[in-house]
Parts: structure tokens; sequence; C-alpha cells
């Protein structure tokens, strides 16, 4: 099973799914912790050495530039969201006592709150991204829309593969335009499956 599928069952209502999941992911982990941590730390030695030869005085400097901000824009949204764990912690205790549970663990921390997640058709799916990124920006709500109107979002379902010639197909028709947003449409939303 791939670890998308079982993600998924992370989101069920049954609390023994969710549990199941989580374990099994676990254990794969466990099963290739010591490829995992040698990856890891290659990883980490590789960036060390980047940051090294570009001179940078922070590891996030190099994702700073990249993303073009400015190191105490990151700073101060760090620390904005440092001084708020109180509102998560205030959310999974109402969680906890919305699910009926005494104490709430990890592999319930996107449990359901409703026996069904309702389905979601596209139209619907559409208007409701539409309106979040109007009163976000108008200006990303005027980019989004273009996204829509220029066909530049997938949405069907679709094998691996008709989205991977999808994406291929795109990036060769303007490679310096921008990234396209690849969504599948689901009957359920987190839904892995085509």
């Amino acid at each position: 099973m791939s670890l998308q599928a079982i993600l998924a069952k992370t989101l069920r209502r049954r609390s023994q799914c969710r549990r199941a999941a989580a374990e099994g992911i676990s254990k794969g982990l466990a099963d290739n912790g010591r490829l995992l941590t040698f990856i890891f730390n290659t990883v980490v030695l590789d960036h060390q050495s980047d940051c090294e030869l570009r001179h940078f005085s922070d590891p996030m400097d190099s994702r700073n530039l990249a993303n073009e901000i400015d190191r105490k824009v990151v700073n101060a949204l760090m620390k904005a969201v440092e001084k708020n764990y109180g509102v998560v912690q205030r959310y999974y205790r109402l969680k906890s006592r919305l699910l009926k549970l005494d104490q709430l663990v990890d592999y319930d921390r996107y449990a359901p709150l409703f026996s069904d997640m309702p389905a979601c058709d596209w139209p619907t799916a559409q208007r409701i991204v539409q309106e979040s990124y109007d009163a976000f920006s108008p200006e990303a709500g005027r980019i989004l829309r273009e996204f829509f109107e220029k066909n530049w979002i997938d949405a069907e379902a679709a094998s691996r593969q008709a989205r991977r010639r999808f994406l291929l197909e795109r990036r060769a028709q303007r490679p310096s335009l921008h990234s396209h947003e690849l969504h599948r449409k689901a009957a359920r939303r987190n839904d892995p499956r085509p």
C-alpha cells in the first residue's frame, strides 16, 4: 500500500483504523530507520556545505532567497506563530471534547468531526477556492481566475501516468511561464484514489 493510501486512512472516522495507519507508518519508518537517518544526515551536510560555499550566515538564508523574502519577515512570522501556540492547543482540546476522547493522541489530529465527509463537485470546489482567494487578496483572486479561465488547473480524475503526461506537456509548451497546479477531482476530499 502506498504512503498516500495509508495517510488517507488517518482521516477515517474509526479510531482503530487511524491508529493502525499511524502504527503502519511508524513501523515502516522504524524498519528503514538507519537508511532514512543516513539520507537525512547526507541532506543536512550537503545543505551545510552549500551554505558555507555561498557564505550564508543562517541555514534558512538559501530558502529565503529562493522565496524572495527577507529574513526579518520570516523571523516575525515565526515569532507570531510561537506566540499563538495556545490557539492550536485550544483547538485540539475542543476537538478532543467533540470526539468524546479523554486524550487526543497523534493519530486523532486529522480525525473527521462528522461521520462522513461531504462530497464536493468541481463547480462547488472551484467556487469555494475562488471566493477564498478573492477574500484574501483581489490580486490573488485575479491570478487564480486566470488559471481557471485558461485551463491551467487539471482537476479531472486521472491515472498517475496521465497526470505526469499533463505536467510534462504543460512544461514543454511554456517552461518559463510558471508552475502549474495539478489537482485531481476525487469523490471525497483527501482521497488518494481517482
